[in-house]
């Protein structure tokens, strides 16, 4: 379990988001430390998916910053956020729909390491040599996220749980130290959760840090260290599982409303 004193990876600090006049995130505060798993929570609308976007730079803020890893990237584009560490997944499989389970990891290395296809036409010793790493590297995976049975299929005939599993697989090629999963079991059944849950453990374990959006209280209640509360862009709690649950503020703006 991570301890208490484990450095802050992530911080954000007063972060606010306008949209026509109003804050779809207001002032927010949250930091994360290494290898924990923070979940943030709220009702439909709460901006949740806003401070993922304002985190990993697919937005830009209205007031405050982003500090990851002790370096302000408040100001810098995505894809220079993610080649830090910081990397993320989307509500949506972002997948190579007509490319193989492998070629789709494999794929999300070749981004990652900024290796164009034109330079694999020249086929050195340096070139075959990354092509084989990339390969091992993109197995490798594969079996960790449980796809072994699904590695030549095309990602368009997967399984709505598999194709899930590999978003985070292709996440997972760009060598991330902080991962930020968007409703990682959204449309799954009961045991495809339980595989997702128990594969974020092991990323983890890996000693890669993260920060969880998920509607699934029972997933987030069971998966997360410390969980954040957003209603209406601003942080009304946070806590351990257990206080969240007994905190009358979550209860009506969010468990109350959800039947608990």
């Amino acid at each position: 379990m991570p301890q208490n004193d484990n450095q802050r990876l992530l911080e954000v600090k007063g972060l606010s988001k306008y949209f026509g006049g109003l804050a779809a995130v207001d002032k927010l505060d949250l930091e994360v430390r290494e290898s924990e798993i923070v979940g943030l929570i709220g009702p439909n609308g709460a901006g949740k998916t806003t401070v993922f976007n304002l985190v990993s730079g697919v937005l830009k803020p209205s007031e405050g910053r982003v500090v990851f890893d002790g370096e302000d990237v408040t100001s810098l584009k995505p894809n220079e956020i993610a080649k830090r560490g910081l990397v993320r997944t989307f509500q949506a499989s972002l997948l190579f729909k007509d490319f193989t389970v492998i070629q789709n990891v494999a794929m999300g290395r070749h981004l990652h390491a900024g290796i164009g296809f034109f330079q694999d036409l020249f086929n050195t010793s340096p070139t075959r040599q990354r092509r084989i790493q990339i390969q091992e590297r993109a197995m490798e995976i594969v079996h960790f996220m449980g796809l072994d049975h699904y590695r030549d299929e095309l990602a368009k005939n997967l399984p709505h749980g598999c194709q899930r599993a590999l978003g985070i697989g292709v996440a997972l090629a760009a060598e991330p130290k902080f991962l930020m999963l968007d409703e990682p079991t959204s449309g799954m059944n009961v045991e495809e959760k339980e595989a997702i849950m128990s594969s974020v453990g092991r990323i983890r374990e890996r000693g890669i840090t993260i920060l969880v959006v998920e509607h699934d209280m029972k997933v987030m209640m069971g998966l997360c260290e410390r969980i954040a509360v957003l209603n209406f862009g601003i942080k009304i709690a946070e806590g351990s599982p257990d206080e969240i649950r007994a905190n009358r503020d979550v209860i009506q703006a969010y468990l109350g409303a959800e039947g608990k």
